[in-house]
C-alpha cells in the first residue's frame, strides 16, 4: 500500500492565480481521507504546488493504517526546480528535499544526500498528474522516497463509475450542464505497480485508481475544482 502512495506535494509569495484539486480518497469505495492540491504562480512566474494528504484506515474502530503527507513543489518552465515533502506512515517519519542549481540536482532524505548532474538528469519530473505533458514522460521521481522509476503510458477506455470507482463528484449547478463524453483514462505502468489516471474531456486531471492488493482498490475522487 505504501508504494501506491506516490502522489505528490507553503507558499512564500501571494498567489496570483490558483487552482485547487480537492480529492476524496476511498478504499473499496469507503472514504478514508483527503488529498488537497493547490497550484499557483509566484512573483517570478514559476508554478508553486502545495498539497496535504491524510488517510486513516480503521478496522473495528482501531486504526490499521495512518498516512499524512505534505508536499511543496516549484516548477520553472517544464522542469522541477525544488521539492520538499514530509511524511508520516503509522507514526514513522520521512523527509525529502530536492533543489536544482546550475550544476544539477541535490537530493536529501533522512537516509543520505545524493547529487544528480544535469547530464544525467537534465529535467526531473515528479508524479505531477496535473501538468500538461505528464503522459509524455518516460521517467518520474517518487516525491516520498526520491526513487527514480521508468514509466510508460497507455491510453485506455474510461471505466464507468461504480462503487469502487465513483468518478468525480458533480459540481452543484442551477442550470443543467450539457452532456459530456466520459473523458480520458491512461494506464501508468512502473516496475512496481499500475495506476489508472483519469482526465476530463478537456484534459483536466479528475482522479486515479490503484489496485493495492487482491480486492483492495484505492480511488481519488475529485470533489471540487476552483
Amino acid at each position: 500500500m505504501i508504494r501506491a502512495l506516490l502522489v505528490l506535494l507553503c507558499l512564500n509569495a501571494l498567489p496570483s492565480l490558483a487552482d485547487t484539486f480537492d480529492f476524496e480518497v476511498l478504499l473499496n469505495g469507503k472514504a478514508i481521507g483527503h488529498h488537497k492540491i493547490t497550484l499557483s504562480d509566484d512573483e517570478r512566474g514559476r508554478q508553486v504546488v502545495q498539497g496535504d494528504a491524510d488517510y486513516t484506515v480503521k478496522l473495528l474502530g482501531i486504526t490499521f493504517f495512518g498516512y499524512q503527507h505534505q508536499h511543496r513543489e516549484i516548477w520553472d518552465g517544464n522542469c522541477l526546480q525544488s521539492l520538499n515533502t514530509s511524511t508520516q506512515i503509522n507514526g514513522k517519519s520521512a523527509q525529502l528535499t530536492l533543489t536544482r542549481s546550475p550544476e544539477g540536482y541535490a537530493l536529501t532524505t533522512l537516509k543520505e544526500p545524493k547529487a544528480l548532474t544535469l547530464d544525467a538528469q537534465p529535467c526531473l519530473w515528479s508524479y505531477a498528474y496535473w501538468r500538461k505533458d505528464f503522459t509524455s514522460q518516460r521517467q518520474l521521481m517518487n516525491g516520498q522516497t526520491g526513487q527514480m522509476s521508468p514509466v510508460s503510458f497507455e491510453r485506455r477506455p474510461p471505466i464507468e463509475a461504480n462503487s469502487l470507482n465513483p468518478g468525480p463528484m458533480p459540481k452543484p449547478s442551477t442550470v443543467a450542464a450539457p452532456p459530456e463524453s466520459s473523458g480520458i483514462r491512461y494506464k501508468l505502468v512502473t516496475d512496481d505497480q499500475t495506476i489508472a489516471v483519469d482526465y476530463s474531456p478537456s484534459g483536466q486531471w479528475v482522479g486515479l485508481q490503484v489496485d493495492l492488493a487482491p480486492n483492495r482498490v484505492l480511488t481519488y475522487r475529485l470533489r471540487t475544482t476552483l
